[in-house]
This record gives C-alpha cells, structure tokens and sequence, in this order.
C-alpha cells in the first residue's frame, strides 16, 4: 500500500472497508460480490480498480489481525482456521497403500516404529556422518583391513565375501519387495494363459515353436547353441522383407530421314530393351538425324 500510495496520492489510507466484502481466512480469500459502478470504471478505470482492490485487501487483513497471534522467533504469525471455500481437486484423492508384510506383523506384534535422526556422531572421523547410505557411518568400504574369523578359511578373500554378502541382501530386499507387490495386487493382475498349461499335454507344433523360441533367445540368436544328433534345422517363422530393386534402362538409338523438300516429319520407334514407344515429331530441311534416349524405369524383384 505504501508504493500504490507514493504513486497515487489520492488514496484512501484508512483501514475502514464501505464495501461488503465475503472473506475466507483460512484460504486467504477475499470474494467481492458487490455490483460495479459503471460511471467510476468507464471514468478512470484504473483507479477504480485500484480502490476495489485496496478494499478487498483491507478486509482481509483486518480479519486476519483479529485471529490469535503468536511469537516464534521474535516474529508475529497469525494461527489460520480451516478454511470455508471448498475448492474443486485437480486428481482425485489418493488411494492408500496396501500394508507391506513387515508393516502387518508389525500390527500384530505391536511392534511401533521409533523415528530415528538421520546425521550421527562418527567417533573415529569426528564428523556427523548419514545413518544410512552414501558415506554412512561404519562404511565397509572405509575397512582396510578385515580381522579373518577363526572357522573361517585363512585364504579366504574377506573382501570378496562381504562383497558378495552385501549383493546378496540387495537382492533379497528387491525380491521381498516385488513379493510385496505381487500379493497386494493379487487378482489384479492381466497374465495370458499360456498356449499349453502343466495340466494339458502339449502339441508336437508347440514344442517345436518353444524350442526354437528358448534357442534364439540368446545373444547370439541361437547360432552357437548345442543341438541334439540328427536335430533339424529351425523352420524361420518370421516374414523375410522384400526389397524391390529399380533398373534404369538407358538405351539409344538413332533415326535417320532425308528427303527433297522442307516438310513436318514424324516417325514412331521402340526401346529394344523396355518395349516403350517413342513417338517424334520434327522439321525436316532436306536432311535430319534424329537421337532418342530411353531413359524408363523398369522395376524387378
């Protein structure tokens, strides 16, 4: 207001609103549902404006001066109530997750989760390190030296089997987690039943397309995979793509007419080669030789 009156030295400063004006705190919404005076905005329309909404900024900061204030941090924060004005969603809510395995024996047990801080203390750095995580405290990757158990092989590479352990708890967290997914969508699922099921005895056609599916799966799409004595070659399924080939003929000849006076000749010849027909109409002065060039595209598989 302070810059809106620096510009404009006829405004009104006062904290009284004239207008009715329909406030929602909660949502810092002010609604002015009053109707316009059409001489005032056809007058000075800007200025107009500007009282409207200094009025409708007004109201809304006198009611929020009337809510409880607090204090935090040598600050004034006004406490906001619920707001009244339902304003429509974008998405519609969403659903909530289905409960892990952990999360349900956890319920039952009465096992509750304690919030943990993420930094902790690392006595040996002197630093605060992550929990968890890129360059966490206790890294196995920091060790230099690992002390060899005393049932353990003494030419055992201890670096090699932590390496393993560590992949090996990767993956079973992966799989607990697709476990997870798999029985929270359980009849959700769109699977096609396959052609021949355990129950159903298979068809020679069937297992002949299985076999040399799994064989051209490979990386080498079944070149180098072992066959059995006496195993025929895999039929090729798929369609073969056709590539059409263009030949340009471009064979000439020529066409010689001499005659005794100056006349309009025309004659008719073939391209040997193509069988097109080339018609020529020309001004012949006692003499003419004429030159044709086919030029046809002729199309072969």
């Amino acid at each position: 207001f302070y810059s809106m009156a620096v510009e404009m030295p006829n405004v009104d400063l006062s904290t009284e609103v004239d207008r009715v004006v329909h406030v929602d705190t909660g949502s810092l919404l002010a609604v002015d549902t009053n109707s316009h005076d059409q001489d005032g905005l056809r007058g000075n329309k800007e200025h107009y404006l500007l009282g409207v909404t200094r009025e409708c900024c007004q109201a809304l900061f006198n009611d929020i001066w009337k809510l409880p204030m607090e204090r935090p941090n040598e600050s004034i924060v006004a406490v906001l109530p619920r707001p009244t004005t339902l304003l429509p969603r974008e998405k519609p809510i969403p659903k909530p997750k289905p409960p892990t395995k952990w999360e349900l024996f956890a319920k039952r047990k009465g096992i509750t989760k304690s919030k943990q801080s993420r930094m902790i203390y690392d006595q040996v750095s002197g630093k605060y390190k992550p929990r968890w995580g890129f360059k966490r405290v206790n890294d196995p990757k920091d060790d230099w030296v690992i002390e060899v158990p005393q049932n353990a092989d003494m030419y055992e590479d201890q670096f090699a089997k932590q390496d393993k352990e560590r992949k090996e708890k990767i993956a079973k967290n992966e799989y607990q987690r697709l476990r997870n997914i798999a029985q929270n969508q359980k009849g959700k699922l769109k699977a096609k039943v396959p052609a021949a099921l355990p129950s159903q005895k298979p068809t020679k056609d069937e297992l002949v397309s299985h076999l040399n599916r799994a064989k051209s799966s490979t990386a080498s799409v079944g070149r180098f995979a072992e066959k059995l004595p006496k195993e025929p070659a895999p039929k090729k399924t798929g369609k073969k793509r056709k590539v059409v080939r263009v030949r340009v003929c471009t064979c000439m000849h020529v066409c010689v007419h001499m005659c005794e006076c100056t006349c309009l000749c025309m004659h008719v010849c073939m391209c040997v080669c193509c069988a097109c027909v080339c018609v020529c109409v020309y001004m012949c002065v006692h003499a003419c030789v004429c030159v044709c060039v086919c030029v046809n595209r002729l199309q072969s598989d």
